[in-house]
């Protein structure tokens, strides 16, 4: 197919590109004799020429996905379109290779001889602008992770999480407030993001747009955060660990794991400041606001944290250094502005308890189980652990071996490897702390897991290196690198050609058949994606109902306002989802239905009863068999 034709080129120009970058940083020798091949012998005109070649094929590949939509290569262009990030950074790296060959061709014409010599120039072009190659390389492939799971490819529908957070951002954008008007357990940021996505794209595309910026600024602080720490490949390790890696588990992304990977690589880069000495105060302010501005993401990305200020603490102490008063007090300041800006901003509109009472009583109640339970959780995150890729494993393996060269030799390992070590740990206790677990909960682990995976690069590079083997150990690191994208665009190849979401697009169009604009849907369990895509409001802020059954939360005043909701705006159809801990009625053979069993408040009662009088049993959906409830007339 056409897709698979340009992926083929696509790969063929970057292994091309790979092979002349390798002879840049190859040894001077090495380096002289191929450019003396290149230039004396006459080899440079066809590697000029393949390159060209493969770039005006990038570019009319390109060219045929953007422009045509109709005519006898609209299914070609619509294949070639799911694989648009692959021929861009092709055609880019192309350009950026065929500019530094054709500079250096022109200083050894200027020079007459060889003084200007190709590494020289490659160095300077390359090393020099390394920034700026850095930078459209983190976009690209924060692109290509992030494109197959874009609203331009077919059949692709928001997540659980992201369908949730989606409505959410709609009704914000309508006057709407969390937690008054809207009720889910996360705090509040993540509503706003996608409030803003929504507005500034018209649409998902503002928000897929915003991902994909958070994913490209994690890229580039890890980069940032690795260099001069490791080696330049082993580097190259950690970026290709964090995007493939993410891949991995974001589930389709648009969650508030994934916003806070920025603002914990950033918090690592100001703990490397604070640990060499550097802008202390300062730097520990910006640590404050990086942590606090998390917290209003998810409470549970604390965990790298509290790993670095661990390790702080221990730097600190060993060095016989007093208390670090200034930092504390700077630290505490930065999160203390954050928490006193939403603080401000919720009393404002009255919604300040009911953020305490939703995004926090609720999430203590929601972890509190029992140890057996806490148990089993933890072996449900190793169980997750092993059905990872290799890059969780790799990462797993440096963690193990790096702990047995620290028992072993007592020496002191370097300050981010000694905060990965901690931070596996504390992540892996947060991740099974609520007892639900969920592949994006692991996206907290990728900062421990990028440091690890680089280190180990940088390990095995040196370790080579030693043994009279240089060149091998940078080919290692560097094939380390390629295989890890290899498997990750494997992974994202695998996605992008799965069968589409057939179900819910299914019911989205059932209830846009059966409802007309205006009329409000209840979605009984928790799959707020269909308010959102359909455009029907819920009538109520219980979206999801588990707040009406929660152990501990559930009282009879809640389920009285949902049920003065439900009789204030009836909604059109209510739909059963066979979510386990929202229990529902039951149709029966009269025509009527039946009260779930068990033991329920007055209000509760009243709630099914008043579904039972005014709704009827209607209809099944699809392979999930979701029940449909019509109201009566």
């Amino acid at each position: 197919s056409a897709a698979r034709l340009g992926a083929l080129a696509a790969t063929l120009g970057l292994t091309l590109i790979v092979a002349l970058g390798l002879a840049g940083l190859a040894p001077a020798r090495r380096a002289q004799r191929l450019e003396r091949a290149l230039l004396a012998d006459g080899w440079l005109y066809p590697a000029c020429l393949a390159l060209a070649a493969l770039l005006a094929g990038a570019l009319l590949l390109l060219g045929v996905t953007l422009g045509v939509h109709s005519g006898p290569l609209a299914g070609p262009a619509a294949g070639l379109r799911r694989i648009l990030p692959l021929p861009a950074l092709a055609g880019l790296l192309c350009a950026q290779t065929l500019l530094g060959l054709g500079l250096a061709y022109r200083a050894h014409l200027n020079a007459r001889g060889l003084r200007a010599s190709l590494p020289q120039v490659y160095r300077r072009l390359f090393v020099g602008l390394l920034p700026l190659w850095a930078a459209l390389l983190f976009l690209l492939l924060s692109a290509a992770v992030f494109w197959v799971f874009s609203p331009a490819q077919h059949g692709r529908v928001p997540g659980h999480d992201s369908g949730i957070f989606l409505y959410f951002g709609e009704r914000i954008n309508a006057g709407a407030l969390p937690y008054r008007d809207l009720w889910d357990h996360k705090p509040p940021l993540i509503f706003y993001i996608d409030a803003l996505g929504l507005r500034l794209g018209q649409g998902v595309w503002g928000v897929w747009a915003l991902e994909w910026l958070s994913l490209a600024l994690a890229a580039a602080a890890a980069y940032r955060l690795l260099h001069g720490v490791v080696r330049p490949w082993a580097q190259l390790v950690g970026v290709a660990a964090l995007v493939m890696g993410f891949a991995r588990v974001f589930e389709g992304g648009n969650l508030t794991e994934e916003f806070a990977l920025p603002l914990q690589f950033a918090s690592l880069l100001l703990m490397l400041r604070l640990a060499r000495g550097r802008g202390r105060w300062p730097a520990a302010l910006g640590w404050g606001v990086l942590l606090g501005t998390s917290l209003m993401l998810k409470q549970t990305t604390l965990g790298v944290w509290l790993a670095m200020l661990l390790v702080y603490a221990y730097l600190r102490g060993r060095a016989r250094e007093p208390f670090p008063w200034a930092e504390a007090l700077a630290a505490a300041g930065g999160l203390g502005l954050v928490a006193a800006g939403w603080v401000a901003y919720l009393a404002s509109r009255h919604i300040l308890w009911d953020f305490w009472d939703v995004a926090y009583r609720y999430n203590f109640l929601y972890s509190d189980i029992s140890p057996q339970d806490r148990l089993r959780a933890l072996g449900v995150v190793f169980e997750y652990l092993r059905d990872f890729s290799g890059i969780f494993w790799f990462g797993m393996a440096v963690f193990v071996v790096a702990l047995a060269r620290l028992a072993l030799t007592r020496r002191r390992p370097p300050v981010l490897l000694l905060v990965a070590l901690l931070d596996v740990p504390i992540e892996i206790g947060l991740i099974g702390l609520s007892g639900e677990n969920y592949f994006h909960y692991f996206l907290t682990l990728l900062p421990a897991m990028v440091i690890l995976g680089a280190y180990g690069a940088d390990g095995l590079a040196a370790w080579l290196a030693q043994r009279g083997h240089p060149v091998a150990g940078a080919a290692g690191a560097g094939g380390a690198a390629a295989l890890i994208l290899a498997a990750g665009f494997g992974f994202l190849w695998q996605i992008q050609h799965s069968p589409p979401e057939v179900f819910i697009p299914q019911v989205v169009d059932y209830v846009r058949e059966h409802t007309q604009e205006g009329d409000t849907l209840v979605m009984w369990g928790s799959q707020t994606t269909i308010n959102y895509l359909s455009g029907r409001q819920a009538p109520t802020r219980f979206v999801h109902q588990k707040p009406l059954f929660r152990a501990g939360y559930a009282s009879d005043a809640l389920s009285a306002e949902m049920l003065a909701d439900l009789q204030r705006r009836p909604p059109a159809l209510i739909i059963q989802t066979f979510l386990g801990s929202t229990p529902f009625v039951s149709p029966d053979s009269q025509g009527g239905c039946s009260l779930p069993a068990g033991s329920y408040s007055p209000h509760t009662v009243a709630l099914f009863e008043y579904i039972c009088d005014h709704y009827r049993f209607t209809d099944t959906l699809g392979k999930d068999q979701w029940q449909v409830f019509t109201r009566r007339l």
